[in-house]
């Protein structure tokens, strides 16, 4: 079965990472599913924490999270 990144939520607002003041980090809920799937049957919820330069903009944030959360989904639920 192959699988897609469905969705992307992020549960915070960005804040200083405590371990390395040049990152902020932002929890984010990724919704992964079937290629193709047109009904809610199986959909997967992860929160995955995402960190990012400090001199990155919101929409720089973003944009950036759908990479990542697509990279995440391919590692996590390879296609076959």
């Amino acid at each position: 079965m192959n699988y897609e990144l469905k969705d992307t939520n992020w549960v915070n607002a960005p804040k200083v990472k405590a371990t390395d003041p040049t990152k902020v980090e932002v929890y984010v809920n990724v919704t992964t599913g079937i290629v193709g799937q047109t009904y809610s049957g199986f959909q997967n919820v992860d929160t995955v924490v995402m960190d990012f330069p400090i001199s990155m903009t919101g929409t720089d944030m973003q944009a950036n999270t759908q990479v990542q959360a697509a990279a995440y989904v391919a590692t996590k639920y390879p296609n076959t």
